[in-house]
């Protein structure tokens, strides 16, 4: 199963986490930095070191983040680095996606059904979206 890098804005936690237990429940391995980056540790190096590993990048596309330095951080390291991205538009508003996103094909997703977006996920890592 997939190594998957969720980017999203603190504003957007709850689902956030939401997806990360869907995703996790589906076999796959979900870094959500909170949760994997001990007290003291550097925030930027887990962060490459995570992005590094991963072999997806999931962007929650809110308001809040698109004023996020961090998800617009890791979302140029992931585009550096190659890795498939994964957007999902969880905003009414789609002019959220950053320019560097609009050649994706970006999921518009029901903010209140991470587990849907979750399968979804999956089956595009499996191939069969």
């Amino acid at each position: 199963m997939a190594s998957i890098f969720l980017s999203y804005s603190h504003a957007d936690e709850q689902f956030a986490r939401g997806l990360t237990s869907a995703l996790n429940g589906l076999g796959h391995r979900t870094w959500i930095g909170e949760e994997q980056i001990a007290y003291g540790d550097s925030l930027i190096d887990a962060t490459q070191e995570a992005l590094r590993t991963s072999s997806a990048v999931v962007v929650l596309l809110t308001e809040a983040s698109r004023n996020s330095q961090w998800v617009a951080f890791e979302l140029g390291a992931a585009t550096a680095q190659g890795k498939r991205i994964f957007p999902i538009l969880l905003s009414e508003d789609p002019s959220v996606v950053p320019f560097q996103l609009q050649r994706i094909q970006y999921l518009r997703a029901d903010p209140s059904d991470p587990a849907d977006v979750a399968r979804t996920i999956a089956k595009a890592l499996a191939g069969e979206a």
